[in-house]
């Protein structure tokens, strides 16, 4: 594809299905519906080669590219891709050609630079108060234009201050925030500063955190399945990569801040 397919393809969404589905039936030759590392490998020059992107002609470097995009797009756990799994795979490698093509001006963290005008009440409107904390309280929160759900942690200045930690460490964590993009990191979307507070808006994680999932399983003698644990552990540990290869350090990593999805995927909070 050319830079202009591309840019169709990537504003015409049931154009991106189509092609996705197309690609997605010529290798699915069992078709039972769910495509394994072994079938992803052996089409993956296919891919490379109808989007235009080089691929290293090495055995081990397939495998592991193989390995990494299974590990980032199989949401259900199972080793393998659905088609829907395999359309999210096809949509993020159309974008990552496409910008490769043409570079973005501005990234994720200029556009976060700075809080955004307003309080949050003129564009979310307030659910239940999800816990609290030394420095202020964390509620949910349903953006209003799109009715998308999300949290909002409060941070109060003056508790802030009273605890010895500067404001400039707060802006710091915002701005390490704005710099990740990571689906197994805890997404900052923007955040708001008034004379009292400042409140933060990220990614809802309706799993809670793994420190009740393991605190409950002993309560009530359960054993956490071996699978599980593998997958959740393999996940921090890209999030902990990711975060390495941008110089940033994850100073607070505990169970507590390791936040669960309903699917069993995970999110890490901050503690940068």
């Amino acid at each position: 594809m050319d830079e202009r397919q591309l840019f169709l393809a990537i504003q015409n969404p049931r154009l991106t299905e189509h092609l996705a589905s197309s690609l997605f039936r010529r290798i699915d030759r069992t078709g039972c519906g769910r495509l394994s590392c072994h079938e992803l490998l052996k089409f993956l020059p296919v891919l490379y080669q109808e989007l235009g992107l080089s691929l290293v002609n090495d055995t081990a470097t397939h495998q592991k590219l193989v390995r990494n995009r299974m590990r980032k797009f199989d949401r259900s756990g199972d080793g393998c891709l659905n088609q829907a799994e395999f359309l999210e795979l096809y949509r993020w490698t159309l974008h990552r050609r496409y910008e490769d093509l043409k570079p973005p001006k501005f990234g994720r963290s200029s556009m976060l630079r700075g809080a955004k005008n307003g309080v949050p009440a003129q564009f979310y409107d307030f659910g239940g108060m999800l816990g609290s904390g030394s420095f202020g309280i964390v509620h949910s929160v349903t953006q209003k234009a799109t009715g998308i759900r999300r949290v909002m942690k409060t941070v109060n200045k003056m508790k802030l201050e009273e605890s010895n930690t500067p404001l400039s460490c707060l802006d710091r964590e915002i701005q390490l925030l704005a710099m990740l993009d990571h689906p197994r990191i805890v997404r900052l979307y923007e955040w708001y500063a008034d004379t009292e507070n400042v409140y933060i808006i990220t990614d809802v994680c309706d799993g809670g955190e793994l420190f009740d999932l393991v605190k409950a399983s002993q309560e009530q003698n359960q054993l956490i399945p071996e699978e599980w644990i593998r997958r959740i552990f393999t996940q921090a540990t890209e999030a902990i990569s990711y975060c390495h290869g941008k110089g940033v350090m994850h100073k607070d990593l505990k169970f507590e801040n390791l936040l669960l999805q309903p699917l069993g995927s995970l999110g890490l909070r901050s503690g940068m």
